[in-house]
Formats: structure tokens, sequence, C-alpha cells
């Protein structure tokens, strides 16, 4: 049945040999379900009874791999190998339970639950998963599967996500009977599968399924405070489904970044696509900072005299609120400093917008190599209020003057600048170099002696003020 590379035919052929009446060998899990699926995997995992080392250790030479014991007291072995210039993950365990149907009751979804035995290249599929695969259903395998692990919560988000399947009943009745223990799961395993969750292309609509279920106030509770928070025009709903709607806008223009950007295309995106943290991009942690750009909100409302609501302040509270959620997820201080950036910097653009005098440069300045993340942020935020042309457009003029800020290079050197004025190294010299590339763009500086009468003429000013 299975159409596989030459080279994992060979893997399999080593393991059929492996067999014998007192060995048996299965492979499980996620590779099968991709094949399935049609998508290619090169994680394999294996269940082994009797645990045998000298299996593991033939099998480890013939595919000219290294043994990882990932829990030797339950033995749990991986064997890492490259095999045509790709490398594949080959997981074994030893069976928990006496029975084949005990030990795959206690995995987490249907999908991932069916065999092939290694022994006669059969499929055995004791949990209909091949059907729920059919029909795109995701079915815990059994009434205690999330409870052994509550973290399976997120994971079948994640998967429902990604695959674009349905939970059964069943499935959400198990999941919000055990979410309270979330919270005795570690959190940079939380962490991670929100990131998981959010590098699939349309989650939305699961983040909201999850706001329903009760669950997304276990992992971050700071995010559902909003849904009692009032709101007035021009605002359509409360902020906490105003961050799910931006994050939707976010993740439509995503989708279609070269249709609706065909000349800046590229370089957004190599910004969001860009390694950031593990297996993450930029793209996973400037989704997540959609989805929390206004948690600040809930400690900020008002209302005034005409009963107009206000959230003065709430992006610098919201990085404060940031600081709690970054210790409780375990986030690296690259990623808060990154998601504080986008909090306390994400009205920004609006006010520059609004007004038409002022230097859209000044974005730049502030933001540096973040204005793309920034203005991205800005217009999901804004679309999701009220989308027009005229947004579009000032996006597009701002992601023009970053480029073309990118290839000004300043007159003067920050040791220059020190040097002709006497000065010591100093924040005040970035400023001035700022100021300078700022006057650069817009052609009130063309050479040497000008950006020197130019940063005197600032520094006059300094010592005047």
């Amino acid at each position: 049945m299975f159409q596989l590379k030459k080279n994992l035919i060979e893997v399999f052929i080593t393991l059929h040999t492996l067999t014998e009446d007192k060995v048996k060998i299965y492979l499980v899990g996620g590779f099968i379900r991709d094949y399935f699926l049609g998508k290619e995997s090169r994680d394999l995992d294996f269940i082994i009874y009797p645990f045998s080392y000298k299996i593991l250790d033939y099998f480890s030479k013939s595919v000219s791999g290294k043994i990882f014991p990932l829990d030797e007291n339950r033995k749990y072995f991986r064997i890492i190998a490259k095999l045509n210039n790709e490398n594949y993950i080959f997981d074994f365990t030893p069976p928990q339970e006496e029975n084949l149907l005990g030990e795959i009751k206690r995995r987490d979804f249907t999908i991932n639950s069916i065999l092939l035995d290694l022994s006669n290249l059969r499929l055995i599929d004791l949990l209909g998963g091949i059907k729920d695969l059919k029909e795109n259903k995701l079915k815990v395998c059994s009434e205690y599967s999330i409870s052994e692990d509550p973290l399976r919560i997120l994971r079948g988000f994640r998967f429902a996500s990604n695959l674009g399947f349905k939970l059964t009943s069943f499935t959400e009745k198990m999941m919000i009977e055990n979410k309270k223990n979330l919270k005795r799961i570690k959190g940079e395993r939380i962490h991670d599968e929100i990131y998981r969750i959010l590098r699939s292309s349309f989650t939305k609509d699961f983040w909201i399924k999850m706001y329903k279920l009760g669950i997304l106030e276990e992992i971050l509770p700071e995010l559902t405070a909003l849904e009692s928070i009032p709101w007035t025009n021009p605002h359509h709903t409360n902020p906490l489904f105003h961050s799910f709607e931006a994050l939707g806008i976010f993740e439509y223009i995503y989708y279609y970044l070269d249709k609706i950007f065909p000349e800046n295309y590229v370089i957004l995106k190599e910004y969001l696509n860009k390694e950031f943290y593990s297996e993450f991009t930029k793209k996973e942690l400037l989704k997540f900072s959609i989805l929390i750009h206004d948690i600040g909100k809930e400690k900020t409302f008002s209302k005034d005299e005409k009963g107009k609501v206000h959230y003065y302040d709430h992006e610098r509270i919201g990085t404060m609120i940031l600081e709690n959620i970054s210790e409780r997820l375990r986030f690296s201080r690259k990623e808060e400093e990154y998601i504080k950036k986008m909090i306390k910097y994400h009205l920004y653009p609006s006010f520059i917008f609004k007004d038409e005098k002022s230097n859209k440069s000044r974005i730049i300045n502030k933001l540096k190599d973040e204005t793309l993340g920034l203005m991205l942020l800005f217009l999901a935020d804004q679309f999701s209020i009220k989308p027009s042309e005229q947004l579009l457009a000032f996006f597009q003029e701002v992601i023009n003057l970053y480029l073309k800020a990118k290839e000004t290079k300043t007159l003067l050197s920050g040791e220059e600048i020190m040097q002709y004025f006497s000065l010591k190294p100093s924040p005040l010299i970035g400023k001035l170099k700022e100021s300078l590339i700022q006057a650069q763009q817009e052609g009130k500086v063309m050479n040497k002696k000008e950006a020197l009468e130019f940063l005197e003429s600032i520094l006059k000013n300094e010592n005047n003020s």
C-alpha cells in the first residue's frame, strides 16, 4: 500500500527482518497520518516489544545513525540518521499496556493511533482513525487521553488548525473537563503549542473556539479579561473580539501577500519568515503580538461625560502586563522585547496617519528594522475597525521610505560626530545620527558640510534648552 522513497523502503525491510515471533515492532502515529493526508514526514515513531537495545543498536548501525536516550528509565530512545541527505528521526518506545488496544487508547487522537505491523506490513486500525481522517474529524482515543496529558488540549487545536479538522463533541467535552489541569503544565510547553497553532494559515476561529470552551482563560487570562470591557465608535465590538478580528485580518493579508503588495511581497515575506526562536519565525511572534496588542485596555478604560470610552496609556500598561505573561510562559528576553515593542508602539503609526503634516520617517527612526512588523500590525488593527484605500496607501508609503532608508548611508559616522563636536560616547550620539539620516532622507542635507551645520544647530538648541 505504501508508496515510499527508496531509502525508507530499505528501512522498513530492515525492521521487518528484525521482527520474529517473540519480537514485535509497530510503526504508529504522525507518519501514517501524514501519509494518508499526502504529506511527507521524516519523523517515525515505533513501538517495540519486548524492548531490545540489541535491536536498536543493529538498526542504528544499518542506517549509520546515532542513538540518543530520551528517557532511560522508561526505555525511550531516539535514532537520528541522514538518508540521501535528508535527516530522519526514529523514536522507539516499549508498550505501557499489556495489549495493543490498551496501548493505543493511551494515545492522543484516533488519527494518530493507526499502526503498521512491521512483521507482516499490515495496517491495524482499532479506533477508526482512517475513517476520522477521511471525515476530517479530530477525536480523542479515550476518556483519559487528555487527563493523562492536558497539553493535548492545545495539541488538539494545533492539529485542528493545521489540518482544517473539526473537533468531535466528545473531544470538546473532554477538553472542558480537563482545562483546569493546563495550569499544571510547564509554561514553556504551552508557549510552544501557542506558536505551533499560530503557525497555521487561518487560526482566528480556533482562538474563538478556545475562548468559548473556556480554554483560552486558562492559558491567557489577560486576553479573555477584555471580553467585558465596554467600547464605542469607531470600534464595533469589544476589545477581545477586536483582537480576534485583527489576527484574522493579518492572516488574510499574509495569505494574499503577493497579490496585495506585489512590489514589496519579497521583502515582507523575508521579514516574516526569518527564524526568531527555535523552530519559529517572526510571523508566529507577530501574530501573537497582534492577538494581545490591546491587553492593557482592561486596566485603563474610562468613560467621559459624553459616555465615550477611552483607553488612555493602554499601550504602556500592556507592556507591563506582558511581563507577567512572559514570566509564566517562559519567553526568552529577545521574544519579550519584540512583543513589548509591538504593543508599546502599535498606536504610533495611527497618530502619524491622522496628521497629514507629520513626518512618516519618524516611524522608521523609532522602529528601525521592526518597521515592517509594526506596520503590518497597524494595518491589521485598523482594517479590523474600518478598511480603506488611504490606509493601504499610507502603509505602502512608509514601507517605501523604510526601503529607501535602508539604502541611505549616514554622511557622518558616530566617531566623526564625537570628534568634530568633542563629545563623549552617549545616547546623544545615536540621536544625532538618527536626526541626520532623517534630514538626508528629506533632502535637507546633501553633503558633509551641510551635515555638520545641521548637527551644530541641533546641539545649539540642546544647550540653549
